[in-house]
C-alpha cells in the first residue's frame, strides 16, 4: 500500500489476479479524497481486489446500515460533514473552537489521527497526540519530533496560544487563549466619524504581495527571549521613532510596547518575503506581521509569564477557505 503522509491517496499492489503476468504488480486499489475526507469517486475507484476498509487517514470506514463513519478509536468521523459525531472530550480547553471541529479546519496542513495532541513530522505538518515523548510514531508509520509544550496558532482572525500541562500517569490537559489579531496592511471599506472598517486579504496572491499582504501560511518559530521592547531604545532613538526613524518606525502608535521576530522553519514559502513579527499598536494592520492591535498586552503577560521551559515556540499560520475578513475598529485619530 503506497500513501501520502496522512494515508490519504491510498494505492493497493497485488500479485493476485491469475491475468497479471508473474512477478508484474498491479493496481488493485486506488482511492481519492476531498479534503476532509469524502470519497472522490472517479474511473479510479473500480478495484479487483478484495474490500479494504481502511480508507482516509488509514482508519476503518464502518459501511454498516450505511452509517459511512470512520473509526479513529477516540471518536467517529464523518468525512462527508467534515466534523466529527461527538463533542471533543477536551472541549473546555479549546473554547475558541468548535467542539466537533477536525483539524482546526484546515486537513491540508493538520491531521488528527486519533482526536488528541500536536507533533511536527520532517514535511513541516503538524498533528496532535497524547504524549510527552520526543518522537512519535503514528500507526501509518509518519515519525514526528515533540515540538514543546506550548504552541501559537494564527488563522487570520484570531492568535491562539496553547499549552500542555500533566504527564503520562495523571494524563494531559492542553490549555487555551485567543487574541483578536489581523495581518496585512488591508483596505480601506468605509469610515465614519466613529468607527473605521478595513477588508484583510488572506487570499494565495495576497499572501505573495511584500508590500501589503499578510504573513504566508506555513510554519514558523517565535523565542521568548527574543523579545524587543521599545523602552530599551534610548531616548533620542524613541524620538526618532515619531519621526518614522530606527527600529520601531512610528513608534507606539505603531507597533506597541514590544514585539518578537517570526522565523519561517524549514519547508515553509515565504515568496522572498522576511521581517515578520508580532507586535500591537494603534494603528490596525501591518503588511507581513501578526498585528493584535491593543490586545498586546494581554498576549504578552500570557505568553511571557508561563515558563515551561520553552524558549522556542511553533507558529502555524493557516487560514481557512474564507479568505476575506471584514473588520470594524473605533477610529484612530
Amino acid at each position: 500500500m503506497f500513501s501520502d503522509f496522512n494515508q490519504n491517496g491510498i494505492v493497493g499492489l497485488g500479485e493476485d489476479d491469475p491475468v497479471t503476468p508473474l512477478n508484474e504488480l498491479e493496481i488493485t486499489q486506488e482511492s481519492h479524497y476531498y479534503p476532509f475526507g469524502m470519497n472522490h469517486l472517479g474511473p479510479w475507484y473500480e478495484t479487483v481486489a478484495p474490500e479494504n476498509k481502511y480508507l482516509y487517514n488509514g482508519k476503518e470506514l464502518n459501511g454498516d446500515y450505511e452509517i459511512n463513519l470512520m473509526d479513529y478509536g477516540a471518536r467517529w468521523y464523518d468525512g462527508a460533514l467534515g466534523s466529527w459525531t461527538t463533542v471533543d472530550p477536551s472541549a473546555e480547553n479549546y473554547y475558541s473552537w468548535s467542539s466537533f471541529h477536525y483539524a482546526a479546519n484546515n486537513p491540508i496542513r493538520v491531521t488528527d489521527l486519533d482526536g488528541r495532541d500536536w507533533y511536527i513530522d520532517e514535511d513541516n505538518n503538524i498533528s496532535w497526540f497524547e504524549s510527552s515523548d520526543q518522537t512519535y510514531t503514528s500507526e501509518g508509520g509518519v515519525k514526528y519530533q515533540n515540538i514543546g509544550t506550548e504552541i501559537l496558532t494564527f488563522d487570520g482572525q484570531n492568535l491562539t496560544y496553547s499549552w500542555q500541562e500533566g504527564n503520562k500517569e495523571d494524563g494531559y490537559t492542553i490549555n487555551s487563549v485567543s487574541f483578536k489579531a489581523i495581518s496585512g496592511k488591508g483596505d480601506h471599506a468605509g469610515n465614519s466619524y466613529w468607527k473605521v472598517t478595513k477588508e484583510f486579504d488572506y487570499s494565495d496572491e495576497a499572501q505573495e504581495n511584500s508590500f501589503v499582504g499578510p504573513i504566508p501560511e506555513g510554519v514558523y518559530s517565535v523565542k521568548k527571549d527574543d523579545i524587543q521592547y521599545l523602552s530599551d531604545q534610548s531616548i533620542l532613538k524613541r524620538l526618532g521613532n515619531h519621526l518614522g526613524r530606527g527600529g520601531f518606525p512610528g513608534g507606539r502608535f505603531s507597533w506597541g510596547n514590544n514585539r518578537w521576530w517570526v522565523n519561517a522553519e524549514g519547508g515553509t514559502e515565504t515568496y522572498g518575503r522576511g521581517g515578520f513579527t508580532i507586535h500591537g499598536g494603534k494603528k490596525y494592520g501591518s503588511a507581513g506581521c501578526i498585528d493584535l492591535c491593543e490586545n498586546l498586552g494581554g498576549f504578552t503577560t500570557k505568553f511571557m509569564n508561563n515558563d515551561l521551559g520553552n524558549n522556542k515556540v511553533y507558529l502555524n499560520v493557516s487560514y481557512d477557505i474564507e479568505k476575506l475578513r471584514t473588520v470594524v475598529y473605533p477610529e484612530q485619530k
